[in-house]
């Protein structure tokens, strides 16, 4: 937490959530997270929508990665379901958290593609609009 009040005195600088949202955003106001920072993101979201709703009104983009194709995360995509297209975000937190096909094996920076397809359909948008707008909101925040 220092060195977010630290980061704070800047004017422009990316925070990114590497822990879990709900402590993270109970540990500071809204405005002391979306006053000063360039951008913000959540990091591998895993939460549910009232948490990921908060994020996105204090400025976050919430970011998926593959967790968002295993069975088990259903809540998960609902939420990847809702939130704005202009503030979500896909990863692949390499070498872990492959996604569906290749749940239980290395992670690869290319299968941000596998997680992209899964996302789009999710979503009923299209591939190719859904990737330039991912594309563009990574280039806006970093």
């Amino acid at each position: 937490m220092k060195v977010l009040m630290s980061l704070r005195k800047l004017d422009n600088f990316v925070v990114i959530v590497w822990c879990c949202l709900k402590y993270f955003l109970a540990s500071l106001p809204i405005s002391e997270i979306s006053l000063k920072s360039k951008s913000a993101k959540n990091f591998s979201f895993s939460e549910d929508w009232d948490m990921a709703k908060r994020a996105i009104d204090m400025g976050l983009y919430i970011s998926f990665s593959g967790i968002v194709t295993f069975k088990n995360a259903q809540s998960v995509r609902e939420v990847a379901k809702k939130v704005p297209l202009d503030r979500l975000l896909i990863e692949t937190d390499s070498p872990y958290l492959a996604p569906v096909p290749y749940r239980g094996t290395s992670n690869y920076p290319k299968y941000v593609y596998d997680i992209a397809r899964f996302l789009s359909t999710l979503r009923n948008e299209s591939f190719s609009s859904f990737c330039k707008r991912t594309y563009k909101n990574t280039c806006s925040l970093f």
